[in-house]
């Protein structure tokens, strides 16, 4: 399940957009006499906020990204100017 990690969302949107269209050309069922527009619109947005609510990473992450550290004060706003001009000194 972890190689899945920030696909399922995708996969499950990818998959409500191609079923029923699927299933109408194989099956011959007749989407609109069952479910109206304004039902599968909200059917399918609560499925993608419930989505949104059990992950908890980008798209072919295994964690959750880092949330920055934000600094209050302008001193603090200069030493992080600093470092990150150190760093990018040092690099090759």
């Amino acid at each position: 399940m972890d190689k899945l990690k920030g696909w399922r969302t995708i996969a499950l949107g990818l998959i409500m957009a191609v079923a029923p269209t699927g299933l109408t050309y194989l099956a011959g069922v007749d989407w609109t006499s069952l479910v109206g527009p304004n039902v599968a619109m909200a059917f399918g947005g609560a499925i993608m906020i419930g989505m949104r609510i059990i992950t908890s990473t980008p798209v072919g992450s295994s964690s959750p990204p880092p949330f920055p550290k934000v600094p209050t004060t302008a001193a603090a706003v200069q030493r992080q100017i600093d470092a990150q001009r150190a760093m990018d000194a040092n690099k090759p």
